[in-house]
């Protein structure tokens, strides 16, 4: 009974042996060790080889290290804004406004049915983010006003 598992060991080591070359040291280590632990038992050592092929061996993943510069690239997700900073925003709102008008305006004169624009889906994401941004900004208006008013 010993000789037929060590000869199905050694026949489902063999259907693996194309998988085990691409393994890492780490990996052929775990492997060995399920070998050795199920030596006696083919049935458990065929299934745990199996998941070992199909699923791989579950590594631990080393912890990404934050780099101390790469905060320096990244817009802040939250900043603070003053009254004159929300104009100065509203004031650029305004210009693109003011530009997108004249633009319907010179299609209307033309008599021109449409145009075909590129970046259309991303003028409606910037809308949408306005939109986002507004409710935000009220709710921030709003707590602000609260904390306020408790004080």
């Amino acid at each position: 009974m010993e000789a037929a598992h060590t000869a199905d060991s050694i026949r489902l080591y063999t259907n693996c042996q194309e998988f085990v070359m691409t393994l890492s040291q780490n990996q052929l280590d775990g492997l060995r060790k399920t070998v050795h632990k199920y030596r006696g038992d083919c049935s458990r050592l065929a299934a745990n080889m199996l998941q070992f092929v199909v699923g791989g061996i579950q590594v631990g993943k080393k912890k990404a290290v934050k780099k101390p510069d790469a905060m320096d690239d990244r817009v802040p997700r939250k900043e603070p804004y003053t009254s004159a900073r929300m104009s100065g925003v509203l004031e650029r709102i305004r210009e693109q406004a003011t530009r997108m008008s004249a633009l319907a305006r010179a299609l209307d004169d033309a008599k021109i049915d449409s145009i075909v624009v590129d970046g259309h889906a991303m003028l409606i994401r910037g809308l949408n983010q306005i939109e986002n941004f507004l409710d935000n900004a009220s709710r921030a208006v709003r707590e602000a006003k609260m904390s306020r008013e408790t004080l």
